[in-house]
């Protein structure tokens, strides 16, 4: 291998790296994502010793601004930084400062290292997608090994353990539902015309494997993404009865799952059986209830506060006294909504920020005529309705991933 070719070489395996660890060990992700980082002070010298400190601030901050994506993410981080100013809590600022640091280095790993070939970025895409195989084999044979317990559980609101939070597995199975879906449309393939068969084998796979988990983030996410990515085509060519039996097929085929995945069954009645909870007056210990509560709280505490936010460093002090006020109770959770999470502890600045972020991805340039991106985009967004996504490292990496593989995409294209 020439020297020159050193650096990609190991952007692209620490990349890989970063993929393939995401569905179940943060540590390697954090560490790949440090390591990536770590190459952009370095570049290639044609001259003498061959590798060299890369001083070139100014053509990183003049690629940066060509890319308000990216500018907009690093705004994000800087929201929060900044919001401890006005925090009294100082270990709660630096912990979210820390959390956060992935919105200001990916940017700047992506804008040295790009552009990536298409080949190069689907080869790390099968890796991921290779990884959520291998993992959810393991939770099935736990699932089925331990199944009497497991469907008592589920009958009482607990999850199927998974490797990372289940809300963000289930998110990344149903980002990489929509890409094998999108691999068998534009029939792609490294080298044979059999891979089709594999990925529609997969695919299958994958979509039984989502619905034995039974997490209602990523059902939602992934029928989302469907819907967006049928919608698309189906309007482009005007096929207006088609898309409208399609709609019914999906209700038929949802119907069906519930009836015959027990697991599936026992979350959806557990859900209805939390309605007539609420209606009794009981929300303690229900995990819907509970968070929709806590937007209810987080939306209480932006009319206290309702340019700044409290400051991210007092996110759980307000909270406290919100629900002491309100519910008469300390137990509580942090508001499972994006961007009231955003507003009432960081303030306007971060909820312009992370709108921002978001329209740049799917609206600058027109992004959302790609129908991968578009559906990519509409499973995590329809997260940010129910979760606070971007509260969390495996959260945070799986939104970064996800939205920075769509903008190589467009780039690509």
């Amino acid at each position: 291998m020439q020297l020159k070719f050193i650096i990609p070489f190991l952007f692209l395996f620490l990349f890989s790296a970063f993929a393939f660890a995401l569905p179940w060990a943060m540590y390697v992700v954090s560490a790949s994502m440090v390591l990536m980082t770590a190459l952009c002070l370095f570049q290639y010298k044609p001259t003498g010793f061959p590798f060299g400190l890369n001083m070139g601030l100014k053509n990183t901050i003049r690629l940066l601004r060509k890319e308000p994506l990216f500018c907009w993410m690093i705004a994000y981080y800087f929201s929060f930084v900044i919001s401890g100013l006005w925090s009294a809590e100082y270990i709660e600022w630096g912990h979210y400062s820390r959390l956060m640091l992935p919105f200001l280095f990916l940017p700047i790993i992506f804008i040295h290292q790009s552009p990536i070939s298409s080949f190069k970025l689907n080869t790390v895409i099968l890796i991921g997608i290779i990884s959520v195989l291998i993992t959810s084999g393991f939770i099935l044979y736990d699932y089925f090994t331990n199944y009497e317990v497991y469907q008592l559980e589920i009958l009482k609101g607990k999850p199927i353990k998974t490797y990372i939070s289940h809300i963000r597995y289930s998110l990344i199975i149903a980002a990489s539902c929509m890409i094998l879906i999108h691999w068998l449309v534009v029939h792609w393939a490294f080298k044979f015309n059999w891979e089709k068969w594999v990925y529609a084998f997969c695919l299958l796979y994958l979509f039984i494997v989502i619905h034995i988990l039974s997490v209602k983030s990523g059902l939602l996410g992934l029928y989302i993404g469907v819907f967006l990515y049928m919608s698309y085509y189906m309007f482009l060519r005007k096929k207006y009865i088609l898309w409208f039996m399609s709609i019914i097929s999906m209700i038929i085929i949802i119907a069906s799952m519930i009836y015959f995945i027990p697991s599936l069954k026992h979350k959806y009645l557990y859900s209805i059986w939390q309605i007539g909870e609420w209606s009794r007056g009981k929300w303690l210990y229900y995990s819907d209830i509970e968070r929709w509560l806590s937007i209810q709280m987080g939306w209480n505490n932006i009319l206290n506060h309702p340019i700044l936010g409290t400051g991210i460093g007092d996110l759980k002090t307000s909270t406290d006294k919100l629900y002491m006020l309100h519910l008469n109770h300390k137990e509580f959770k942090l508001a499972h909504n994006q961007f009231i999470f955003s507003w009432a502890y960081c303030g306007l600045p971060s909820l312009f920020s992370l709108m921002a972020m978001i329209y740049y991805s799917l609206f600058s340039n027109a992004q959302w005529r790609n129908p991968l991106i578009l559906s990519l985009q509409g499973i995590l967004l329809s997260s940010f309705l129910y979760e606070a996504t971007l509260s969390s490292e495996i959260g945070i990496c799986v939104y970064l991933y996800f939205t920075i593989i769509g903008w190589m995409i467009f780039k690509n294209k």
